[in-house]
């Protein structure tokens, strides 16, 4: 649980400006965010308390939730060494690159 005295509260947008460019060097978006938020990644959900009107996260809890998805993906309950993305993964990034690419020429 998210301890709002103790972590380093962000919004869900602030936490999208943190994070890696992934794809043609664009910048995570807070909707992608909000999805990891609800309904999850793989069933597991980026803790998140409602302050005002708005989302807000922890640095703390992402860290929890990274880790929680590196275990569940690599099938193992052993502590978490890196985040890595499969050979699969990095196939797809360069296909959909290709594909964006080629929507932007016939434009």
């Amino acid at each position: 649980m998210l301890d709002v005295n103790a972590e380093a509260i962000v919004t869900l947008s602030q936490l999208a400006k943190k994070l890696p460019r992934r794809r043609l060097d664009r910048p995570v978006h807070p909707a992608t965010i909000h999805r990891w938020r609800s309904p999850g990644v793989r069933g597991i959900r980026l803790e998140c308390v409602r302050i005002g009107g708005t989302w807000h996260t922890s640095l703390e809890a992402y860290q929890r939730w990274v880790e929680r998805l590196t275990i569940v993906e690599s099938g193992s309950n052993t502590e978490v060494s890196s985040a890595r993305t499969s050979p699969s993964e990095d196939a797809i990034d360069r296909e959909l690159d290709e594909r964006w690419r080629k929507s932007d020429a016939c434009r």
